[in-house]
């Protein structure tokens, strides 16, 4: 789905993660923020007693919030937004936190209108991603929401180039397509630069925004604003 450039938020703090947004998003305004505090600080707005950086956009003028689950509460281990050294002794004992639906909150209520969180792992084995079991997205008056697991895609570890799998039918073949190219793989030479480190998995920031913007009244709000 092709939509005017967005004004996206991306919240993620695995460098793999935020490499990939970068490379799938490339034609949209993007910014990062890795971790909780980084984000908090964003979405609050210009009148706000937190410090934000002098060139802070008002966090209405998002078009798009993608975030991730689970995070740290800082990137730089300081943990400086009102917590005393007791609070901060127990962020750096918790580690990475499910952060991501307390952002989607403030991202709300900064009124931002199209948000997306992306989990990843296994409902199996981590509760956290058992709870978001079955929460698929919704949309109410002027908010579009959606919520997916597992929306993972492979590409080369240094260019973040996609790999696309396909399937040969008539000759019971499978193979994987270097992203518009002609360059392909067989499933083998796949596993084995999986196992070389050559090829990782990352999550596919872009089917996200397909699925948050799939809805005609997402896409006309946007295209009016």
């Amino acid at each position: 789905m092709q939509v005017k450039k967005l004004k996206i938020l991306v919240i993620e703090d695995k460098k793999e993660n935020i490499e990939a947004a970068k490379k799938q998003l490339a034609g949209h305004d993007l910014t990062i923020a890795d971790s909780f505090d980084e984000a908090y600080k964003i979405l609050q707005p210009k009148d706000s007693y937190i410090d934000r950086n002098e060139d802070a956009v008002d966090p209405s003028e998002f078009d798009v919030v993608l975030t991730d689950v689970m995070m740290p509460r800082s990137s730089d281990g300081k943990h400086g937004i009102c917590l005393s050294g007791k609070g901060q002794q127990l962020a750096d004992e918790q580690g990475d936190m499910p952060y991501g639906p307390i952002l989607v909150l403030h991202a709300l209520q900064a009124g931002i209108k199209n948000i997306g969180i992306l989990t990843s792992g296994d409902h199996h084995s981590d509760p956290v991603i058992l709870a978001f079991d079955r929460l698929k997205g919704f949309k109410i008056g002027e908010v579009n929401f959606t919520s997916t697991n597992r929306m993972d895609v492979p590409c080369f570890a240094d260019s973040f180039e996609q790999l696309n799998h396909g399937y040969d039918s008539e000759r019971n073949f499978q193979f994987y397509r270097v992203e518009d190219t002609e360059v392909i793989m067989t499933k083998d030479e796949f596993w084995v630069k999986c196992k070389n480190g050559e090829i990782i998995s990352v999550k596919n920031w872009s089917m996200l925004l397909d699925q948050l913007m799939s809805s005609k009244e997402a896409v006309e709000e946007i295209e009016e604003d």
